[in-house]
């Protein structure tokens, strides 16, 4: 008798332990491009992953971002760019929506910020939230090191004031790239973005001077030169058609990063006249209208021998062009 009771008491403890663990967090996998759904909270998709230098920008505009002020000697930050979607009845806040941690190499690093790209793709706001019912874009952002990108993965639990939750969601990543996921771009080749627009890229060039394709040293015009000792400017001409029902600035139209050797240099947009002989910028481009653009980056002039890789954010995705240099 006192053997049975022994025997049920063992088989008690073992199905408490197992009701415990199933009612305890979970290790859940997410990978690039599928949704993941958190039950009356979020319905949360990672859509790519971001690794530059010790500066993080928003994808068009380049004057909302990030400046590395810490103490890593070669700092390398790592965002998670995702679709957020808010099921729940109460704003989300960026503040307290997400806890990471980055695993790169052999180290560990934190999230840095949370931010919600807003205002047509120029900024990335700490202070903004998601509506309920509504989707926003999501930068986490987390410290990392040039010495140790390369295979990685992140580990995240969402919490906020009304959720939360136990649950850990593992996503693997690969740093060694600027953007993770891009479309090949090729010169002279038309790109659409159904509702938004078109553009084609023309040609590819680096100097001490940006100015216009007519130029006339008879006729007084705008042009642009470096503003730093030992830099070019990285000069990519585009081809670009407004498709959309309302007028869009230039800036907000296509954004511009450029990488080599794990550096990244971010750009600005200037438009040409339609004759060709002037350019401005934070001009509009109408609905119907095409204009010839210039997608500036100021690189280091060693950057003239080629090896660049050319990002352009069109229409919410990034498109990317391989440079071999001046011929």
């Amino acid at each position: 008798m006192k053997k049975k009771s022994i025997a049920l008491l063992l088989a008690l403890a073992v199905l408490a332990a197992l009701a415990l663990s199933a009612c305890g967090a979970e290790d859940i996998s997410m990978k690039l491009g599928e949704k993941t759904v958190l039950e009356d909270y979020i319905e949360f998709t990672p859509i790519n992953v971001l690794a530059t230098g010790d500066e993080m920008y928003a994808p068009t505009g380049n004057e909302s971002g990030w400046v590395y002020n810490g103490e890593l000697e070669d700092p390398a930050y790592v965002a998670l760019v995702a679709k957020v979607k808010n099921l729940s009845k109460d704003k989300i806040k960026m503040q307290n929506f997400v806890t990471s941690i980055l695993k790169q190499g052999e180290k560990e690093y934190d999230t840095y910020q949370t931010m919600l790209l807003t205002e047509n793709n120029t900024l990335l706001s700490t202070r903004d939230a998601i509506e309920p019912g509504q989707e926003g874009t999501v930068y986490i952002l987390m410290d990392g090191e040039q010495s140790t990108r390369g295979k990685a993965s992140m580990e995240m639990t969402f919490t906020n004031s009304s959720y939360e939750g136990e649950d850990i969601y593992h996503l693997d990543m690969d740093t060694n790239k600027a953007v993770a996921v891009t479309v090949p771009l090729e010169k002279g080749k038309t790109v659409t973005a159904d509702g938004y627009g078109k553009m084609t890229l023309k040609k590819v060039s680096t100097g001490k001077k940006v100015e216009p394709t007519k130029a006339s040293k008879y006729d007084g015009y705008t042009y642009y030169t470096p503003k730093k000792t030992g830099t070019v400017l990285l000069d990519v001409q585009i081809q670009a058609e407004n498709q959309q029902s309302k007028k869009c600035r230039d800036t907000n139209f296509i954004g511009i990063s450029a990488n080599k050797d794990n550096k990244t240099a971010y750009g600005y947009i200037a438009t040409e006249t339609k004759d060709g002989k002037n350019m401005k910028d934070l001009a509009f481009l109408k609905p119907g209208e095409s204009q010839l653009l210039h997608a500036v980056a100021e690189v280091p002039k060693e950057w003239k021998s080629g090896g660049v890789q050319i990002y352009l954010y069109f229409g919410g995705q990034y498109y990317e062009y391989s440079w071999a240099g001046e011929k």
